[in-house]
């Protein structure tokens, strides 16, 4: 009967010592998921800022290409009489047209780039909270049996 409780007394500590183990290494891990997700919020921010530059700028741009439309409007009817100087304007609002198309196509892919890293970021961060649950789930476990152990020792 002392070899039992004794033995049962050995298997609470190696139990308690296991549980003490988890919740340290859990506790690290948590941490560590706290450091990346903060971490990860930064990126989030610095992202939101690059946006909101990005937005600005394609609306700086939008604003520029109405400015420069208009005034090419203006000066093709000053000159309509002259059918070289039109053509050349025509050519200018082709080429600023273009540019714009070209400048808006680039922040389109910048916008998708950024689009695919914030979801790739996501899908790692709930992998992360999955396995921690996983592993409370798992330390929680290892209490309930450990006071099923207990219980049973003082039963006999």
């Amino acid at each position: 009967m002392a070899a039992v409780r004794e033995a049962d007394e050995i298997l609470k500590e190696e139990c308690t010592a296991k549980i003490a183990a988890q919740e340290l290494r859990l506790q690290t891990e948590l941490e560590g998921a706290q450091r990346q997700l903060m971490a990860m919020e930064t990126e989030l921010q610095r992202e939101k800022e690059a946006r909101l530059s990005y937005m600005k700028e394609k609306e700086y741009h939008a604003v520029e290409l109405a400015r420069l439309e208009s005034i090419i409007k203006e000066y093709e009817k000053l000159h309509e009489s002259k059918q070289c100087e039109t053509q050349a304007l025509e050519a200018a609002l082709g080429d600023i047209r273009s540019r714009a198309f070209g400048l808006e196509n680039q922040m389109k892919g910048q916008q998708d780039e950024v689009n695919r890293a914030l979801s790739d970021e996501q899908r790692k961060l709930r992998e992360l909270e999955n396995r921690l649950h996983e592993e409370i789930n798992q330390s929680v476990l290892l209490q309930e049996r450990l006071v099923v152990r207990e219980d049973r020792v003082g039963a006999l």
